[in-house]
């Protein structure tokens, strides 16, 4: 039987960290618990899953703005304290994993300085600069697309650099694909009738980084996507799908990852 992990996880805001990755951890034996900033989305998301979150708070700097930098870095300097003071007290993770927000900085720094292993899984096509600063010791790199390997070359053993793509969860996997179509369809007639599509991130049947519209897509007035536009937004053959199309700050990408 494969040995029982204590794995702590840096909560970048999304649920996505949660349903599938904790939860299947969770599953196969293993001990999670998260570190995230309470008053962000990881602060209500985290509990209500039966994690426990050690709370820190950390900001990141504006680059516009180089004098930010010093509080930042102040910020992260007494989160990795109070992470020290709560691995003392509860035990230290075997390994951590981090997402590339902010928050993943004092988690990943501790790490380092106390010989604890963590993974960095990088979801998008651009890295951003929380990722980069924290490669150069990660055990491994994992990136969800192949275009994101060259941000991180010179940072690490190349060989620690892999492309793993994007957990999906378990009804996503075993999902049919008749009854997707099927969904779409039913939408679709109830846009014909007068009902309002709202679409998260992008309308079902749309390819997010290449804007290819699958038959039977569906049709929305309003997209809100997450962080920052996709490709699919901008794609003149996807874009009509889309509807009206509004960015959300859900606090993900922080002060110092804008131009990353």
């Amino acid at each position: 039987m494969a040995k029982s992990l204590k794995v702590t996880i840096a909560a970048g805001g999304t649920a996505g960290h949660i349903n599938p990755l904790a939860e299947e951890l969770r599953d196969r034996g293993h001990s999670v618990s998260f570190v995230g900033q309470t008053a962000k989305l990881e602060g209500r998301l985290v509990p209500e899953a039966g994690f426990p979150l050690i709370p820190i708070h950390v900001q990141g700097f504006d680059r516009s703005r180089p004098w930010t930098a010093v509080q930042s870095l102040a910020m992260v300097s007494r989160a990795k304290g109070a992470l020290g003071r709560a691995f003392a007290e509860q035990g230290a993770p075997d390994v951590c994993l981090g997402f590339g927000a902010y928050v993943e900085v004092p988690l990943l720094e501790w790490c380092r300085k106390n010989g604890v292993p963590y993974l960095l899984h990088e979801q998008n096509s651009v890295p951003g600069l929380a990722n980069k600063m924290c490669a150069a010791h990660a055990a491994r790199v994992c990136c969800a697309l192949p275009q994101a390997l060259s941000a991180f070359e010179g940072k690490g053993a190349t060989e620690a650099h892999v492309v793993t793509g994007n957990p999906v969860r378990r009804s996503v996997v075993e999902a049919s694909r008749p009854a997707g179509r099927a969904a779409c369809a039913l939408m679709n007639r109830e846009h014909e009738a007068g009902a309002f599509v709202l679409a998260l991130d992008l309308p079902s049947g749309i390819a997010t980084d290449t804007g290819e519209v699958a038959e039977g897509a569906v049709s929305a007035d309003l997209t809100v996507t997450f962080d920052s536009y996709k490709p699919l937004h901008a794609a003149k053959n996807s874009a009509v799908y889309c509807g009206e199309i509004v960015c959300a700050d859900i606090g993900i990408r922080c002060l110092d990852d804008a131009g990353a």
